[in-house]
């Protein structure tokens, strides 16, 4: 996995970290940190693996490809890929990933809910439901039979899912990524969020950054 020095620096730029304490926080050493930053020598795989454990990042978000790339992927995204979590550290980076998102779902089949202020599993759902969504370029109509076997591919995308009222929200997202079909689930919101309920989702996600 090629990740170079320049990423580990802006990841830690956007962490808001000096070298000493993003190196205290996974255990390394400050020297060694420098010299994965400049170049002198390349992050080990434990390194990498230290990284994506203390903040919630995937190894491949961490690698060259870019988040346009990610999104890119969309487009031929299958019913396999049912969950993306897209990550900002802070509100910028967030209206940043919700804009870029929202011109690449354009044109395709999705439905797009802020789920703030959501406090059931079952509104969240009623949410999705009723909410107008893009149907093939042509008018916007509604789509009632979500969950339907027969139902095309399409994309739900919800923002501020850290933010709502519904009980174990973590197991009720993981309930809505097991009962979707023939959708992709994609959530924005902060990395606090999937690492905090690592162990229900993290091995569901592909995770990229905003």
């Amino acid at each position: 996995m090629n990740i170079s020095g320049a990423q580990i620096v802006d990841l830690r730029k956007k962490l808001k970290l000096t070298q000493q304490e993003f190196a205290d926080q996974i255990n390394y050493s400050r020297s060694y940190l420098s010299d994965i930053e400049i170049g002198k020598v390349k992050p080990s795989r434990r390194f990498l693996e230290a990284v994506s454990e203390r903040y919630g990042i995937s190894l491949d978000s961490l690698a060259e490809n870019s988040y346009e790339d990610w999104i890119n992927y969309l487009v031929t995204c299958t019913e396999e890929d049912f969950f993306i979590f897209i990550f900002g550290f802070n509100t910028a980076e967030l209206c940043k990933g919700e804009i870029e998102l929202m011109l690449y779902l354009a044109n395709m089949d999705h439905v797009s809910v802020d789920a703030s202020e959501i406090k059931s599993y079952s509104g969240l759902l009623s949410a999705i439901m009723e909410k107008e969504y893009n149907k093939d370029n042509g008018p916007v109509q509604k789509q009632y039979g979500l969950f339907a076997q027969e139902s095309e591919h399409f994309f739900i995308f919800l923002k501020n899912f850290s933010k709502s009222k519904i009980p174990k929200k973590e197991q009720k997202l993981k309930q809505l990524i097991n009962d979707s079909c023939h959708q992709t689930i994609i959530v924005l919101d902060k990395p606090s969020f999937l690492e905090k309920y690592s162990d229900e989702l993290y091995s569901y996600a592909r995770v990229t950054h905003a």
